[in-house]
């Protein structure tokens, strides 16, 4: 029996807000401007990470999505923030063009690469192509991360539950400077089918500054996640740990943050 080796990829999709319309009304500007965000997105982010090799996965019209087997504990910690400053160089792109921004939902899953000798997958790699470099990525937590997708407004960062998991595990009590704690807030509960058993599910953003942050005079009257934070009807990240208590949960999670942990351990060392 082949042993399954698992790895925690961290998933990055960055998308357009607003692009139809944006299309419609630029008619000839608008090819220029996905081809600088495609650009913009890409060499950012790839210029993020020196440990670990970030890949494009797919770019779907106005979304891009990319993949990354994180290999270095501090790029971990930053990665939010990697993705925070690739929103802002974006809109500062798009300046004159205030109906179209950026948003990003990052998720986390435990991957396994193919074998047909591996009788059980949470999440899968598979090779698309006559190169084994060509994967697409099949599985429970993939679709999670594409159903948390429609819970976050433009300028905005959602993150997964089993990544905000695994970072908030993973920060030390002394380290001021890589307080998860201080950046997730869970806004909202959501039922997304097929994930948790249908249980509510945490809708958690990334902000660096809660008590500032700033929306569009009328943006609460269209999102009830920016009512909750306008009216502070928000829960601390550490709420997670008694969810996945009631869920039963809590040894599977505690149980891939150490794996992730101890294989970082492994790859700083031999680095």
């Amino acid at each position: 029996m082949v042993e399954k080796e698992e790895l925690l990829y961290v998933f990055i999709s960055i998308d357009l807000v607003n692009s139809t319309a944006f299309k419609y009304e630029n008619p000839k500007g608008w090819p220029k401007v996905f081809h600088d965000f495609y650009v913009i997105s890409t060499e950012y982010l790839s210029s993020c990470f020196v440990h670990s090799e970030l890949k494009v996965w797919k770019r779907l019209g106005d979304e891009i999505l990319f993949y990354v087997a994180i290999k270095n504990r501090t790029e971990m910690y930053r990665l939010l923030e990697y993705v925070d400053n690739t929103l802002t160089i974006i809109q500062e792109s798009l300046s004159e063009d205030h109906c179209i921004c950026a948003k990003s939902s990052i998720w986390a899953a435990d991957i396994t690469e193919y074998n047909e000798d591996i009788k059980s997958y949470n999440n899968v790699a598979l090779s698309t192509g006559c190169s084994k470099e060509t994967l697409d990525f099949i599985g429970s937590d993939i679709d999670t991360g594409f159903r948390i997708s429609k819970y976050v407004t433009k300028g905005r960062i959602i993150v997964c539950a089993k990544l905000a998991y695994t970072l908030y595990r993973m920060q030390r009590p002394d380290d001021c400077e890589n307080n998860i704690s201080t950046y997730l807030r869970i806004v909202s509960y959501e039922r997304l089918k097929g994930v948790w058993n249908n249980r509510a599910y945490p809708i958690i953003w990334y902000c660096k500054d809660w008590e500032n942050i700033v929306f569009d005079y009328d943006e609460h009257m269209d999102s009830s996640i920016i009512d909750n934070i306008k009216y502070k009807k928000i829960d601390a990240i550490n709420e997670l740990d008694k969810m996945l208590a009631d869920l039963g949960e809590k040894k599977e999670y505690d149980e891939l943050s150490n794996l992730f942990t101890a294989t970082l351990d492994k790859i700083e060392k031999v680095i």
